[in-house]
């Protein structure tokens, strides 16, 4: 009787805690469709192959004890070429994703902050991405 009660109240304090989490939703300022596909660009001998799709990126920060939901942008698959040649090519999904955009809050057709984050390569970086 003792063991059930404990595991009756553990089981309540621990839907409790779970649920008590604050969880926020950021929805993009803009509909991201007009990113999503497949985009190619070149320069001199290189030629990248990049498909974004739209998603939902979660993530914790503990100091503020809250989830953080936030609509973004991420690379599915990208591929480098040389001289016509596949050289490198990265399939991920979102947490995994090399690629991750943010829209910008000013711009539909602008994503204002896109991170690279390549753990095979050591290498980040940021930039931004625009529609003509």
């Amino acid at each position: 009787m003792k063991t059930s009660l404990f595991i009756l109240l553990f089981s309540f304090l621990f839907s409790y805690c779970a649920i008590a989490q604050k969880t926020v939703y950021q929805k993009a300022a803009y509909d991201l469709t007009p990113f999503t596909g497949t985009w190619v660009a070149v320069k001199d001998s290189m030629q990248y192959e990049i498909t974004f799709q739209k998603g939902i990126l979660k993530s914790y920060l503990a100091f503020e004890d809250t989830n953080y939901e936030s609509e973004i942008v991420f690379a599915t698959l990208v591929r480098w070429y040389k001289n016509g040649t596949l050289i490198r090519e990265v399939k991920s999904n979102i947490q995994e994703s090399i690629l991750q955009g943010f829209p910008s809050d000013d711009d539909p057709l602008c994503l204002g902050s896109v991170g690279y984050f390549d753990k095979e390569r050591k290498c980040d970086g940021d930039g931004t991405f625009i529609i003509d």
